[in-house]
C-alpha cells in the first residue's frame, strides 16, 4: 500500500506541477481591461478575445473583478476540472480501501457497457 501512495503522489504532484505551469502560461499571456473600458468597448474586446482566445481579466479600482474567456475555452476548462475531480476521488477511494473487485464494478457499470 505504500508503494501504491508513493505512485499516487508523484501522479498528484506532477499533475498539480503541469496545472501550475498552465496558470502560469495563462496569467502572463492575460489582457487587462478596467471594468469602465470593458463598458464602453464590449463589442471590441470581444471580437478581440474571439480572434485572439487571449482571456481578458476586468477590473474594477485595479483589482481583478472577472475573467473574460471564450466559451469553448471555458467549456473545456470546465470539463477539465470535472476529470481531475473525478481522479481525485477515485485516488481517495483507493486510499481509504473503499474499493470493488473487477467482477462488482463490471456490474455496476453493465448498463453504460451494452
Amino acid at each position: 500500500m505504500i508503494e501504491n501512495r508513493i505512485i499516487i503522489d508523484q501522479k498528484y504532484v506532477t499533475v498539480i506541477h503541469h496545472c501550475r505551469e498552465a496558470l502560469n502560461i495563462w496569467e502572463t499571456q492575460m489582457k487587462t481591461e478596467a471594468i469602465a473600458e470593458f463598458a464602453a468597448h464590449a463589442s471590441r474586446i470581444l471580437a478581440d478575445l474571439h480572434d485572439t482566445k487571449e482571456p481578458v481579466l476586468i477590473t474594477k479600482a485595479g483589482k481583478p473583478s472577472a475573467y473574460l474567456v471564450e466559451a469553448g475555452d471555458y467549456e473545456a476548462m470546465r470539463n477539465r476540472m470535472a476529470i481531475l475531480e473525478g481522479i481525485s476521488r477515485g485516488e481517495a477511494a483507493l486510499l481509504a480501501g473503499d474499493v470493488q473487485s473487477h467482477e462488482k464494478a463490471k456490474q455496476a457499470l453493465s448498463k453504460w457497457l451494452k
